[in-house]
């Protein structure tokens, strides 16, 4: 949101509180220079410094008004610069980057990244690219994902407030090298932004996405049946493995499946042993 040296509602009440001295000062001192001076010359002259006195007091309430509207504003942005610097020192922590992108008058999408991750792929850090080139560095196999995800950042540009998920894919690297980044895009900064720009940030997840790869590897390789519980929503969610196991298929099994129809499969027996030890 643009900064304001004095909110709307402040400044309306500082132009009619103005207005009101204004009037009474005039009044005041026109009926007191009249009861003061002797005759017209001197009504003249009091009235000369009279105008002068008003310019002098008016133009010392807006200084400290000025003063300490301004002071405000640099207090303010002192404190989004540190916000700022502390960000990007995080974001570089985790070799991450900020990102901001925006389309030309022609559709076209370009993209402005600043951080330790645009270092890594080389990405000219603060200048406005086409994203052409950042497509020229995703892996091959996440194109047709990646498209996708530019797909929801085009209809945006085009007005429409779409929901735009976290997206995945893998990016060349100056070493030759793909890293796994994680994309996530603040979808109502093109509505807050003047321009219409589009704000967010990349992510360094590459040493998680391989734990994840190796650990899905292991449980294929060894034929381990996995569930994972869901507490908040009690939703169970199991691989094919644990359905052959219990000598099911995946699609005669409740989906999704919750936890009270995983107790139904369970003997009445062991059920209550189970219980106890719950």
């Amino acid at each position: 949101m643009p900064a304001r040296l004095v909110p709307p509602l402040t400044a309306f009440r500082v132009a009619a509180a103005y207005a009101l001295v204004g009037v009474l000062y005039i009044q005041t001192s026109d009926r007191l220079l009249a009861l003061l001076s002797r005759d017209y010359q001197h009504y003249q002259s009091y009235q000369t410094f009279k105008g002068w006195a008003f310019i002098a007091l008016t133009a010392l309430a807006l200084w400290a008004l000025l003063r300490g509207a301004l002071a405000q504003q640099e207090n303010a942005l002192d404190a989004v610069s540190q916000a700022e610097d502390r960000l990007r020192g995080a974001l570089d922590a985790a070799g991450g980057c900020d990102w901001e992108s925006f389309a030309d008058r022609h559709g076209g999408l370009w993209l402005r990244a600043s951080g330790l991750l645009a270092r890594w792929v080389g990405w000219p850090e603060a200048e406005a690219r086409p994203t052409t080139e950042l497509r020229a560095l995703i892996h091959p196999d996440d194109l047709e994902s990646y498209d996708a995800h530019m797909a929801l950042h085009r209809e945006i540009f085009a007005g429409k407030r779409v929901p735009v998920p976290p997206h995945l894919h893998r990016i060349r690297c100056l070493d030759g090298s793909y890293r796994w980044i994680k994309v996530v895009t603040d979808v109502d900064s093109t509505f807050r932004a003047p321009g219409g720009r589009l704000f967010g940030f990349a992510l360094d997840v590459h040493d998680q996405q391989e734990a994840i790869r190796c650990l899905a590897d292991v449980i294929a390789g060894g034929q381990v049946g996995t569930w994972r519980h869901d507490l908040r929503t009690n939703a169970l969610v199991i691989n094919d493995r644990w359905a052959e196991i219990i000598g099911r298929r995946p699609e005669d099994l409740p989906s999704p499946m919750t936890i009270d129809d995983w107790r139904a499969l369970v003997h009445p027996e062991d059920m209550a042993r189970l219980n106890t030890t719950q």
